[in-house]
């Protein structure tokens, strides 16, 4: 079962919590789904200020973890190709060039 237990919008980011329960497992698991209304029309280039909060929304994610464990993170486009890969390797470039500052 997957119950939406809060959700926030934040200019082009809508955050969603969700709880999923399985009723074979006592186990609970929760999802953080990022939603990024700001770049909708693949032939324009996004607000800068945007994507970025969007990165700095996923990190935030990310760091709110409190366990040792990794969890994965899924980047979603309608292709993967376009969207989903810019926002990937901005991802990894910005994480490189802060452990370098860092």
């Amino acid at each position: 079962m997957i119950k939406t237990v809060s959700s926030r919008i934040e200019g082009s980011i809508t955050t969603f919590i969700l709880k999923l329960t399985n009723k074979y497992d006592l186990g609970e698991r929760t999802i953080y789904v990022l939603v990024f209304t700001g770049w909708q029309e693949v032939s324009k280039r996004p607000v800068i200020s945007e994507l970025l909060g969007l990165l700095r929304a996923a990190w935030a994610v990310e760091q709110s973890n409190v366990s040792d464990k990794k969890y994965p993170i899924l980047v979603h486009g309608v292709s993967g190709t376009r969207r989903t890969g810019t926002y990937v390797l901005l991802s990894i470039l910005c994480k490189q060039v802060n452990n370098i500052i860092n």
